[in-house]
């Protein structure tokens, strides 16, 4: 185990070359990282021409920060033309009141151009809080994509936000793969899409529950997508309320919310689903929310493409 001293920023900063955490390596940070400087307090940095790669046991966790700004993150960062590869290991117990574990964002002086990489194929992000995407943030060109591996029990905690309890699109998530589930949001619990682009070819999104109320709160218990943004399914398995034992969920507005997929002026969002299964014809499961926020179920007649 290498643990942080102090609250001092990075642990590693990973800039022009390569790190890679063998079985068993565990990078420990700090209850209040936190420095006084914009050096953020992220516990991994990985910045233009670096690459991270995390195998099977190693691990990256406790490390939380309330730094806000470039930097504002608590596992791992990845901006410019960097990669993070996360083959297997645990991503766990961190926390920031601004973004998720993993952040990916092409941000800071000299790192706003190119494109920061996170390719999850196996491992977990878990018991993690964060503000916007409480297991991974993906904006500012940031593009994740996730072949395997597990997002679960992350949650906002006591922050305001709670948008996407698994993951925050403002950039491309391509879901390949793996399964997002058990986890918890304001709205979104499992993916909150905020201008960005969401692919889903691949994969599970079960189990994850919305309790937000009020507002734009309390939608989308798998998926919630939002004006401007755009999701592509044609494939993969987003449960709704008739799955059984592991549904994704609302239980802070009652009513029409979208307990699978909720969609905010469908019109304009550029969005298309197909072989939507275990939502189809299941009462409250899929929702389209217009400008005052009223929901309907989204329907072939009203512009949805199953």
């Amino acid at each position: 185990t290498i643990q942080l001293a102090s609250a001092g920023g990075q642990l590693f900063t990973v800039s022009g070359g390569t790190l890679r955490l063998d079985a068993n390596i565990t990078l420990k940070g700090i209850t209040n990282n936190t420095p006084a400087s914009a050096a953020g307090g992220v516990l991994i940095l990985v910045e233009t021409g670096g690459t991270l790669i995390m195998e099977a046991n190693s691990k990256i966790k406790d490390n939380t920060s309330t730094q806000a700004g470039d930097l504002a993150g608590s596992g791992v960062m990845v901006r410019g033309e960097a990669a993070f590869i996360m083959e297997g290991g645990e991503i766990s117990g961190n926390s920031n009141n601004n973004n998720g574990a993993v952040r990916v964002a092409s941000v800071g002086a000299g790192h706003t151009t190119g494109i920061p990489q996170f390719t999850m194929k196996g491992g977990e992000i878990k018991n993690n809080t964060g503000n916007y995407g409480c297991g991974v943030s993906v904006t500012n060109n940031g593009v994740f994509t996730m072949t395997g591996g597990l997002i679960t029990l992350n949650n906002y905690g006591s922050y305001t936000g709670g948008q996407g309890g698994g993951v925050y699109i403002g950039g491309t998530f391509n879901m390949e793969g793996g399964e997002i589930s058990d986890n918890t949001a304001k709205t979104g619990g499992g993916v909150f899409v905020n201008g960005g682009t969401f692919n889903m070819t691949d994969g599970v999104i079960k189990a994850n529950t919305v309790n937000g109320t009020g507002g734009t709160a309390g939608y989308g218990g798998g998926v919630n997508v939002r004006p401007g943004a755009t999701f592509y399914k044609t494939g993969g398995t987003i449960n709704g309320v008739n799955a059984g034992s592991q549904p994704n969920v609302i239980t802070g507005n009652p009513g029409n919310r979208g307990a699978a997929v909720a969609v905010f002026n469908h019109a304009s969002s550029g969005t298309l689903l197909k072989a939507l299964e275990n939502t189809v014809d299941a009462g409250h499961n899929l929702s389209k929310a217009s400008d005052d926020d009223t929901a309907e179920e989204l329907t072939a007649e009203n512009g949805w493409d199953e």
